[in-house]
């Protein structure tokens, strides 16, 4: 099936950067168009479904839970047909534990995510342009980025700003369950890894020479 442009473009460039991650794989699934004739008037149309990802989801749980190369499974997912290969791990192995996010159960919401982060390039445009315009002097441009960089940071939108603290309220409920299930070894490995990325993002941010 074919996504809108700014989708793939999207859904393109979060395969590249998950594809860098030496500990990932990236297992793809497919649309399958299927032709479906109304009843009432006869007009045929096509249907798009997807297929093969919560079989491929199912395989490499239990194949994983077969090699031991997990203690602790984390899916994300809100497809009920999951529910049968969860069990079987949960039966097979009951040292393992397997934690469920449900997308459904998650506030986030990407429309309102994307609307956000579009309002926040019309507003830097804006008060570039009008910086520009203006001619401002170095107060002025500094008085200009500073209220730029408050609305970045705490949007005017009430709505959006509620529904920030929902998210952020789930997200910590999450990452406390996570936290909960894991070993005192997981969570040491987990910071180092962390941590091992917040020097190579300084090594790439830092000036030259």
């Amino acid at each position: 099936m074919a996504l809108p442009p700014d989708k793939a473009k999207r859904q393109s460039t979060y395969i590249d950067a998950i594809s860098t991650l030496a500990d990932s794989s990236i297992y793809f699934g497919k649309y399958q168009t299927n032709p479906h004739t109304c009843r009432n008037c006869g007009h045929v149309h096509n249907a798009n479904s997807e297929k093969m990802t919560d079989v491929n989801i199912a395989v490499e749980l239990l194949q994983d839970a077969f090699q031991d190369a997990f203690d602790v499974a984390i899916l994300i997912s809100a497809d009920s047909d999951l529910i049968a290969p969860i069990a079987a791990v949960k039966k097979l192995f009951p040292q393992k534990r397997v934690i469920v996010a449900g997308v459904a159960a998650s506030p986030f919401d990407p429309e309102l995510w994307l609307a956000e982060r579009q309002r926040r390039q019309r507003d830097t445009l804006a008060i570039l342009r009008e910086l520009l315009a203006t001619r401002a002097d170095r107060d002025q441009r500094l008085a200009g980025l500073r209220t730029l960089a408050l609305r970045v940071e705490r949007s005017p939108d009430p709505d959006y700003r509620a529904y920030q603290a929902r998210l952020a309220e789930y997200n910590c409920g999450f990452a406390a369950r996570i936290h909960t299930a894991t070993t005192p070894e997981q969570r040491r490995q987990a910071r180092d890894t962390l941590k091992g990325w917040e020097a190579d993002l300084r090594a790439l941010t830092a000036p030259p020479g």
